[in-house]
Formats: C-alpha cells, structure tokens, sequence
C-alpha cells in the first residue's frame, strides 16, 4: 500500500515538468544551416536576403542631388538625363550655369593698331580715330594723355577765340601745340589768330603745315590766302581763295577775298566784281557793300 502511494506520488509531482518539456518542443525553432560562403540557406529566419531587401523610404533630396541609398530622385534622374542629353549632342546650347556668352555679345577688344592721327579730321575741328600706316606703332600710354592734354587746352582756346578774346586764345592753342605737335587743328588755328593779329609772316609756318595735315579743309586755305594777301602776294591769294572755294562752294568770305585781290591785281570788271556779286549772293556784307561801291 505504502508502495502504491509513492508511486503516485512521483507521478503526481512529475506532471508540471512533463508540461513543461511539452511546450518547449512545440516552440523550439531547428538551427539554421549555413553553407561554406557564410550565407543562411535555411532555417525560419524571417529576416529578407540583402539582395531582396527592399528600399526603405526615403526623404525628397534637394534639387539637383541624389536620393538615398536606394535610387536617386526624381529630380537626379531628370538632372542626369539633360547631362547626357548635352554629351550626345555637342552643338547643343548650354544653360544655367555651364552657360557661355558668345562672341558676339562680348564687346570689341581695343585694337592696338588703332590711334588718333592728326590726318584723320574732318575739318570742323573733330579728330577721329584712323588705321596707322603698317608698320608703325601705336601710341604710348604718355602719348595719348599727351593727346587728351592737347585737346583740352584746344577746346579752351576756341572758346576764347569764339568770345572775341584773341590773345587768350592764342596762349591755349601755343599750350595745346606744344602738350601733342601733331594736333592739326590746334596748328591751323594758331596760324589763324596769328592772321587777325597781322603777325603775317609768323602765320605762314603754321598754315602751310596745317595744308599738309588737312589738305581738304577751307578755311587752311582761306587763312593762308588772307596771310598771302596781307604780303601783298594776291596773285598766290587768288590761288589759295580759289582752293577753298573748290572745297566749299558757298564759302562767301572766300569769295569776297578773292575778289578784293583782283581788284588789286587791276582785275576788277572782269573777275572782282563777280565775286563780290556771289560774295553778297551768299550773304556777305562786305561783298554786297563793294558791289554797290565798285562795281555799278
């Protein structure tokens, strides 16, 4: 009897770990297999392949960069297909920042062989820009501030000159000579205002000069004439008068020089009185006063 109690009692205790092994068979997991490259081939890893793994989700990437790790935005991709877009083909346009300004929208380049030249004017006292003869060399940095010193001295010399004050004039257009020698227009006008001063022979080395530098310019010839004139050469005057009046056919002062001079070369029927008649034509005063007085 003693035997019989034992016994159940043993099995009584024995129960709850009987149990217990139970429930541990049925959630016990079999060892995963690994083959020789380190990689799992089995088991109930629930955990994906890194090669199936699919991408995690990603925040917008600014535009122009790059998303995560799994793919590159939208924006990369359109970026990288105008990129190629542009490789395929050369002759296409570029934009933003990889633009270049064409040649054509740049502005010229300062060409060196280009200077200003005494020879380049136009007679009304503007001087342009002329092509030197080839070989030559263009003008130093000195040189042309020479030039700009010269010009200005000029522009304040014909100011006076325009206010009747001669001999301020005459000390700018000196400054303006000796700032650029080459400076026509500035020699013309000295030579002028040495004319209205009766300085006669002084004016000639001027005139002469400027005739060489501004052979198409009147008023070189007509100031030279007046010079010729005031040394009683009129027949080189008329030669002079008559040179202008080439070059500007209504120049009535010219005409009315011209005429003064054959009146003094006994000529006055047949050549004075015609040119004080187209003298006063053009608006000469002192051509129609003579035509009234010498010529009825």
């Amino acid at each position: 009897m003693k035997k019989l109690l034992l016994s159940l009692l043993v099995v009584a205790l024995s129960l709850p770990s009987m149990a217990q092994t139970k429930n541990a068979s049925k959630t016990a997991k079999p060892a995963a297999k690994t083959s020789d490259s380190g990689f799992e081939t089995g088991g109930f890893d629930t955990s994906p392949e890194p090669a199936a793994a699919p991408p995690p989700p990603t925040k917008a990437a600014p535009a122009g960069k790059g998303g995560s790790k799994g793919g590159p935005t939208a924006s990369a991709a359109k970026g990288t297909d105008a990129k190629a877009a542009t490789k395929a083909d050369p002759k296409a346009p570029a934009t933003g920042a990889d633009a270049v300004t064409p040649p054509s929208a740049l502005p010229p380049a300062f060409d060196p062989k280009i200077a200003v030249d005494e020879r380049a004017s136009d007679g009304k006292g503007k001087t342009a820009a002329a092509a030197l003869a080839p070989g030559a060399k263009p003008l130093s940095a000195k040189a042309l501030a020479s030039q700009k010193t010269s010009m200005d001295q000029l522009e304040i010399g014909k100011t006076q000159l325009g206010l009747g004050k001669e001999k301020d004039a005459m000390e700018y257009f000196e400054k303006a000579v000796k700032a650029y020698p080459g400076n026509a227009e500035a020699v013309k006008l000295r030579g002028q205002v040495k004319v209205m001063r009766k300085n006669y022979p002084e004016s000639m080395a001027d005139l002469n000069r400027a005739a060489k530098l501004l052979p198409m310019d009147p008023e070189v010839y007509y100031w030279r004439g007046r010079a010729k004139q005031g040394q009683n050469k009129d027949k080189e005057a008329v030669a002079d008068f008559t040179k202008a009046i080439e070059l500007k056919p209504d120049y009535g002062d010219a005409y009315y020089c011209r005429g003064h001079s054959y009146s003094e070369m006994d000529q006055l029927k047949e050549a004075a009185c015609p040119d004080f008649a187209k003298a006063a034509e053009l608006g000469s005063e002192k051509g129609a006063k003579d035509l009234k007085k010498y010529c009825k």
